[in-house]
């Protein structure tokens, strides 16, 4: 039942839930509270896989005009420096840096050692992090951004809408846009693959 539940959801999501189920009958094997983990051989539903794709000139136009709301800075991290939306969401004042003259934002990536990687701050959201840190929240004190993943999600939907709200815009569509981006403009695939914090190249190629 609990596996069935997740038809119509993301490949990943049904992959998470069935490993999280394994993982815990496991440790009630482990706990001699069952004899057979259940959920070891069940039948995953194939799930649904969402393309990538970058902003389109319309909805880039858009999106660039109502990141200068604060609410959106967030987002504005995923445009303008590649980053995931996890990353995206706890920024501290102490990860943006200066390397070699050059402000930078130190990105504490956790997916892969590789997502640990710094990215140059273009001078557009350098003004937008300025304009955002003028009216601090108490509550996240030494903080950029620092959201929950459902407040990340919450914001999203009235952004995706002014954009068009076409069905596969996702906040991931942001993070494709700079690695596309970064392709247009020449940079080399290795470099990108840094900044993207990527652990193969193929991915981001």
């Amino acid at each position: 039942m609990c596996i069935n539940h997740q038809i119509g959801n993301s490949a990943f999501q049904i992959n998470q839930t069935k490993q999280m189920m394994c993982f815990l009958f496991e440790k009630a094997i482990d706990n001699n509270i069952i004899s057979k983990n259940p959920a070891r051989n069940i039948t995953k539903p194939v799930g649904t896989k969402t393309t990538r794709r970058s902003l389109t000139n319309e909805e880039r136009e858009v999106f660039l005009e109502a990141i200068e709301d604060p609410a959106y800075l967030p987002f504005a991290f995923m445009y303008y420096c590649g980053l995931r939306p996890s990353e995206a969401r706890d920024i501290k004042e102490s990860d943006l840096i200066i390397i070699a003259g050059v402000p930078a934002l130190h990105v504490r990536g956790t997916k892969t050692k590789n997502a640990v990687r710094d990215v140059p701050l273009p001078n557009n959201l350098s003004r937008l992090i300025q304009n955002s840190l003028k009216t601090p929240n108490k509550a996240s004190e030494g903080y950029v951004c620092h959201i929950s993943e459902k407040t990340l999600k919450r914001r999203w939907k009235p952004l995706k809408k002014v954009m068009g709200n076409a069905p596969d815009l996702v906040p991931y569509c942001l993070r494709h846009t700079f690695c596309t981006d970064l392709q247009k403009k020449g940079i080399d695939v290795r470099v990108a693959q840094k900044l993207m914090g990527h652990s193969k190249i193929e991915l981001t190629a």
